[in-house]
């Protein structure tokens, strides 16, 4: 009789240790092994539009996107504006400490143009973002805005119009008086608006491209040489004080340029800017509240005669010891997903240009639209030498 009870507590231990078996299995099967995350940091451009990036990260987190040793992708975004990305990353990869803690080190970063790449690197003394090998998103030109009848009375469209014509206006003292179209509501001053060179993407692309202009080379070519020359400073300078409207960025021209009066009547911005403006998808400040304003007059984007400055919206995977392996295989994986053609659409609908083949599209709800024209003479600013870069940087402080 024992014999039989210790076989029978046998096949008793044996069977509840299967089911404890098969409970921890399906136990493990349930927990998920933790994600590699894929934090990319973007310029405002990108960020500010829930119909681009929010809405692309939440598809694709949907989706349950996979690396090749099959764990699964999770991208979180940061809105950083080009500026913050440049300072943060120098602060971290120099003395490994973040200047905002509350953002998690960028395994992918976008800054509204190249040339923040370029000086990142060159203050760093090594290639923290690889500009050699990287993927551009979209892109997106920058031009002459302002009202229609000030465009036509200056000749365009039939009139091709440079910066170097609206810096003399601006800087003349006898301003609109020497066109016999100018109407009275205008003043007597061209007013120009510009952005600080320190915050502003477009507004050091606009300053690289002035001292161009004034050297009589193209951006690329410019020695430290060229923009210390007399002649070239004095000419940015009259620039500089040809300014009437003096802000941050672009997020505080855009409220200058809805406001009614406006504080200039040309200003530097990008097409998906001035797309923007028309969709009605912008807000100015009204007490503590930002209440979404339609754009009221009608404006009109100026290709300069001298070539349009192109603004890359590149995605640059980090270097280092902050981002491992397997975040920069899962970021190559969100980066092509970003380029596919269902992407490429939406940024289209939102005022930017495609960075692959295929059909132009018009925006909704703007008369401006990128696909009406391509301007034929590109500048590129992002390839201007770093030690000439910040010689003018620093002239203009």
């Amino acid at each position: 009789r024992s014999l039989l009870g210790a076989a029978a507590r046998n096949r008793w231990l044996v069977a509840i240790g299967a089911l404890w078996l098969v409970g921890f299995i399906a136990l493990v099967a349930t927990i998920a092994p933790p994600p590699v995350v894929v934090t990319h940091w973007a310029n405002g451009h990108m960020m500010d539009r829930t119909t681009l990036l929010p809405a692309f990260a939440e598809q694709f987190n949907g989706e349950h996107h996979e690396t090749r040793s099959g764990s699964r992708i999770e991208v979180r975004l940061i809105r950083a504006n080009s500026g913050e990305i440049a300072g943060e990353l120098s602060s971290r990869v120099s003395y490994g400490s973040a200047i905002d803690r509350e953002k998690a080190d960028p395994t992918i970063v976008t800054p509204a143009a190249d040339h923040w790449v370029v000086d990142l690197n060159y203050s760093l003394g090594r290639q923290v973002l690889d500009a050699a090998s990287v993927e551009t998103v979209a892109t997106t030109y920058i031009g002459i805005v302002t009202s229609r009848e000030i465009a036509e009375c200056l000749g365009w469209p039939v009139r091709e119009i440079g910066f170097a014509e609206i810096v003399e206006l601006a800087s003349d003292a006898r301003g609109w008086s020497s066109y016999p179209c100018a109407k009275p509501e205008w003043g007597r001053e061209a007013l120009l608006a510009f952005t600080y060179p320190s915050r502003s993407s477009t507004a050091r692309s606009v300053l690289y491209t002035l001292y161009s202009i004034a050297a009589g080379k193209p951006a690329e070519e410019l020695t430290v040489a060229d923009v210390t020359r007399p002649d070239v400073l004095r000419y940015v300078r009259r620039f500089q004080s040809a300014v009437d409207c003096y802000v941050p960025d672009t997020l505080d021209l855009n409220s200058k340029i809805l406001a009614s009066p406006s504080c200039a009547q040309f200003f530097f911005i990008a097409e998906d800017n001035l797309v923007k403006l028309y969709q009605g998808k912008l807000s100015v400040p009204v007490g503590s509240a930002a209440v979404r304003k339609t754009l009221e007059r009608d404006l009109v984007m100026i290709y300069p005669k001298e070539g349009a400055i192109i603004h890359n919206h590149s995605a640059f995977v980090v270097k280092g010891d902050i981002v491992s392996e397997r975040q920069t295989e899962a970021a190559k994986l969100w980066i092509t997903f970003l380029r596919d053609e269902a992407q490429q659409r939406a940024f289209m609908q939102e005022g930017f240009r495609r960075t692959s083949p295929g059909p132009c599209l018009d925006p909704l709800g703007s008369p401006f639209s990128p696909c009406a024209s391509t301007p034929q003479r590109p500048i590129y600013p992002d390839r201007i030498d770093p030690a000439v870069a910040d010689t003018i940087l620093r002239a203009w402080e």
